[in-house]
Formats: structure tokens, sequence, C-alpha cells
């Protein structure tokens, strides 16, 4: 007993210190423009039903979605361990028709939704009312991720240098635009304030939609 009553606290102690840090994290980047994803991710958890389902293939942001919400029940979240990027779309499609109840908000970065983009028509035909919220930071940034750890830790490079060829997006890769092709609500997001309203409008309207809401994708 006394055993797991240390790990408890150990465990509490921690979890506080995570929070700590997660709040200073957002209060410093609360102003930044492009929006930092801690930004995006504390407008969206504060217009979002307790009971919703988060389909969760944001990636490189994903450090912020879990800063953000607080997962303590069974089916909330729904995320890989693993594997390809891309699934999120149609992860999305399978966890409304999996829970008709309850509003389900898939979280995609932009390059992963490129992988599967032709679900929004599938979610257009169909009828299934999720809705996707892009976390568009304008390239493949989970790459650059991947080649510094790579330069650093194999090739050595401290720090690491690279010039992230084909990793970036330099036409603008217009997420909202594509849904509304399919026959979906598509609006792109720059303003942090507008993440509020258009969620809340977005749930209301019981049909699916796409929040293609710029984020910061600096290293």
């Amino acid at each position: 007993r006394e055993a797991a009553k240390g790990r408890a606290e150990s465990i509490a102690a921690q979890t506080a210190a995570a929070r700590d840090a997660w709040d200073a994290r957002v209060n410093d980047r609360w102003h930044g423009s492009p929006m930092s994803p801690e930004r995006m991710m504390a407008e969206l958890v504060a217009a979002i039903p307790d009971d919703t389902v988060i389909v969760d293939d944001s990636v490189t942001t994903r450090a912020a979605v879990m800063g953000a919400i607080e997962f303590n029940r069974p089916g909330q979240v729904f995320g890989e361990r693993g594997g390809a990027i891309g699934w999120g779309v149609g992860g999305g499609l399978g966890a409304k028709l999996a829970n008709p109840d309850r509003p389900v908000v898939a979280i995609v970065g932009d390059g992963s939704a490129m992988m599967t983009v032709q679900g929004f028509y599938t979610a257009a035909i169909e009828g299934i009312p999720v809705v996707y919220v892009i976390c568009n930071n304008e390239a493949y940034r989970v790459l650059k991720v991947n080649m510094d750890v790579y330069k650093s830790l194999v090739v050595g490079q401290d720090p690491p240098q690279s010039r992230y060829i084909a990793m970036d997006f330099p036409q603008r890769l217009d997420l909202a635009g594509m849904a509304r092709a399919m026959g979906i609500h598509g609006v792109r997001i720059e303003d942090p304030l507008q993440i509020g309203p258009e969620m809340k409008r977005a749930l209301a309207s019981g049909k699916p939609a796409v929040l293609d809401v710029i984020i910061d994708g600096t290293l």
C-alpha cells in the first residue's frame, strides 16, 4: 500500500508539472502569428462538448492536442501508435458511424489529409457529420522533424542542418476549398478567435465540415 501510495503521489506530481509546463507554453505563444498549435488547441477545446470523440491524426501537432485535452475516459480518443499517416479522414468517418449520438472531431495534419482527401466526398454523399480540423502548417513538418533526428543521431550534426527538400508546400494547400469542391462546408481560419464560433456552427449544422486552420510550422 505504501509503494502504491508513493507511485500515485509521484504520478500526481509529474502530471501537475506537465500541466504547469503546458500552461506556460500556451501563454508564451498565445499571440503568435500565424497562431501557435497551442493556441489553436486551446480555442478548440473551449468550443467542443465534453462527450466529443477525438480522432487524432494531427502528427507533429499531437503534443498540443494532448496538452489541451484531458483524455480520461475510454472511447474518448482514437490515435495511431505507429505506421502511416493519412488515416484520420477515413478514421473520422468510422468513428462517427460507431458513435452516431456523439460529436466526432477529427484533428488531421494538412499533409496527412492530402493522402486521403477523397474521404471528404464520402462524408458529403453519405451525409456523415464529422467535423475535420486541419492543422495547416503548410509543410510535411513531420519529415523535417525526422530529418533533424536523423542528422543528429546518425550523421552527428549538432545542430542538425538540412535544406528540407520538397517538404514545404510553396503553393497554398487549400483544404477548405477542396472540401467545398466535394460538397461540404469548408472554411479557412487564420484568426484564432474564429475557431470557437466556426466549430460550434459546424457541430450545430449536423453536417460534415472542414475547418482549415493556419498554424505556425517552424521548428
